[in-house]
């Protein structure tokens, strides 16, 4: 995820602390960008649950796309797209080169503030380096899904 700021009216500091205290990293997005243009990375920390950070560890290893799908037993749109899109046949092939994890917010609710999810179904696509480099938050068909991923994995 990028934040764009004017550094006239908010000082860097001023935000990079905002951003840290919700549980993020600031890093430099590139070696060429602005200092002002800061990225967030994914709160995957010692603290998060081992099938995290498991997660993390084999798609950092397999230079692979981590998506992060945080879901409840309960929430039914959730079961919808983890049904009809993300377990579907149109995007199957593609999880050989992405690694997909859910998280139950019933079992882990601190990992739904850490990540700021407001509402589920909400999906994160974090880069092997940590950095959320799109997310979504809403029911996609299986087409959509699969150009969103096609897109992230060419990247």
């Amino acid at each position: 995820m990028t934040i764009s700021f004017d550094p006239k009216s908010v000082k860097r500091e001023r935000l990079a602390r905002a951003i840290r205290d919700l549980g993020y990293r600031v890093s430099a997005a590139s070696a060429d960008a602005s200092p002002a243009k800061k990225l967030l990375e994914a709160p995957i920390g010692e603290a998060s649950p081992a099938f995290l950070r498991d997660a993390r560890d084999a798609a950092r290893q397999a230079g692979q796309l981590l998506v992060v799908g945080f879901t409840a037993t309960w929430c039914a749109a959730c079961k919808e797209l983890k049904k009809e899109t993300l377990e579907s046949d149109v995007v199957a092939p593609l999880w050989k080169r992405a690694k997909l994890v859910y998280v139950d917010l019933d079992e882990h609710p601190e990992l739904g503030k850490a990540f700021l999810v407001g509402a589920i179904p909400d999906v994160l696509f974090v880069a092997p380096d940590g950095r959320i480099v799109d997310r979504l938050r809403e029911f996609e068909s299986p087409d959509a899904f699969k150009d969103r991923l096609s897109r992230l994995l060419s990247k």
